[in-house]
């Protein structure tokens, strides 16, 4: 495959996580239809503003800036923003079989990397090739949402599935962003990591990945009544 077929390819993966969130909070959570709306449109305000920063030059501006304007402006807004979404809706069990499930669609988001790689732009660190085993934390989420719906799964599965998803995912996004050609860059290897720069790729490091760790830690944090007790 080409690049730009790879591309329509993770675009539809991110409209399909987009329109999984918006079914995870209005059937499993129960939230008004209101609010969804509300979460819809902020979603998509946050991808427009990020296909603007990338599309306009913004990001590579300044890349010896300290820190990078992918750092300051990309990818620690989204995790704020996560952080803050999991702190604010934590609630207990419902919909916790949702949360596992949902990561399944890291499964062929490693195919979209490995296709990268094939066609040549992107280095193979990033990939199952080399470091990033990321995928199989997708391979591992589909079969464990289904045994959590059966009630089969037992708790400290379904926490070590979480904590190691979530690590994986800091991981993932900690050595691609030291792989863009910034002041921070470690990894050199070619081809150099300038997709997370465009259109539509810069929305892994501040949409998907951010969106796929609120999931882990919406699971993670204690449920408000574990909070406020004696």
């Amino acid at each position: 495959m080409t690049v730009p077929q790879i591309s329509l390819a993770f675009v539809g993966l991110v409209f399909a996580l987009y329109l999984s969130s918006l079914a995870y909070v209005r059937f499993a959570r129960r939230v008004p239809l209101g609010l969804v709306l509300l979460l819809a449109l902020g979603q998509m305000l946050w991808l427009g503003a990020l296909g603007w920063m990338a599309g306009s030059g913004y990001l590579l501006a300044d890349v010896t800036a300290s820190p990078p304007a992918l750092l300051r402006s990309v990818v620690l807004p989204g995790w704020v923003a996560a952080l803050a979404l999991a702190l604010l809706a934590r609630r207990g069990p419902e919909g916790a079989d949702w949360l596992v499930s949902l990561q399944g669609l890291r499964a062929p988001l490693a195919l979209i990397f490995y296709g990268l790689y094939c066609a040549g732009a992107l280095p193979g660190h990033l990939t199952f090739v080399g470091t990033n085993f990321d995928g199989a934390i997708g391979l591992l989420a589909l079969p464990l949402g289904y045994w959590m719906h059966k009630g089969k799964a037992a708790p400290w599965l379904v926490w070590g599935f979480h904590g190691l998803g979530l690590a994986s995912l800091l991981y993932s996004e900690a050595v691609s962003l030291l792989s863009a050609p910034t002041a921070w860059q470690c990894f050199e290897d070619a081809p150099g990591h300038g997709l997370v720069f465009r259109v539509p790729f810069v929305w892994l490091a501040g949409y998907v990945a951010p969106l796929a760790g609120l999931g882990h830690l919406l699971a993670l944090l204690p449920a408000r009544s574990q909070v406020h007790r004696g």
